[in-house]
C-alpha cells in the first residue's frame, strides 16, 4: 500500500530528492509517463496477488533476471553515509568491484570477496566519473 500511493503521489510532483551516486535521477510519473505509470501499478498489483497465492520465488527470480547490476563495476558504503557530503568526504566504501551474481537470498557476489554482501548502500563506479 505504500509503494503504491508513493507511486500515486509521484504522477504529480517530482520527489525532491538530491542527486547522488545512489540517486542518479528523479522524475515525475504523470503526464507523458501516465502509460508508465499505469503499467507500473498493474505489474505491482499482479505481483502482489502472485506473492500473496505462490509465495517469493517467481519474484526473486523475475528480480535476478531484470537486474542491471550483475558484470558492472560497483561500490558499496556502510549503511548511514551522509550523501549531502561531498564524495571525497565520504569514508572509503567497504567494497569495490564487479557484482558475479544474485543469489537465491538477494545477497551480492562480488569477484575477489569471499562473502557475500548483504548490506550497504551500492553505487555505480561510473557515477563517480
Amino acid at each position: 500500500d505504500a509503494g503504491y500511493a508513493l507511486l500515486k503521489l509521484m504522477k504529480e510532483e517530482t520527489p525532491d530528492v538530491p542527486f547522488s551516486p545512489f540517486v542518479p535521477a528523479v522524475t515525475k510519473l504523470g503526464g507523458k509517463h501516465d502509460d508508465v505509470l499505469d503499467a507500473i501499478l498493474d505489474a505491482l498489483a499482479e505481483r502482489s496477488m502472485d506473492l500473496i497465492r505462490n509465495g517469493p520465488t517467481a519474484l526473486v527470480d523475475a528480480y535476478r533476471e531484470a537486474n542491471v547490476i550483475v558484470g558492472r563495476k560497483v561500490r558499496v558504503y556502510e549503511e548511514g553515509i551522509e550523501e549531502d557530503l561531498p564524495v571525497e568526504a565520504w569514508p572509503e566504501p567497504t567494497a569495490v568491484g564487479v557484482i558475479t551474481s544474485i543469489e537465491p537470498d538477494l545477497t551480492l557476489r562480488m569477484e575477489g570477496v569471499a562473502e557475500p554482501i548483504s548490506r550497504g548502500r551500492l553505487a555505480f563506479d561510473d557515477a563517480f566519473v
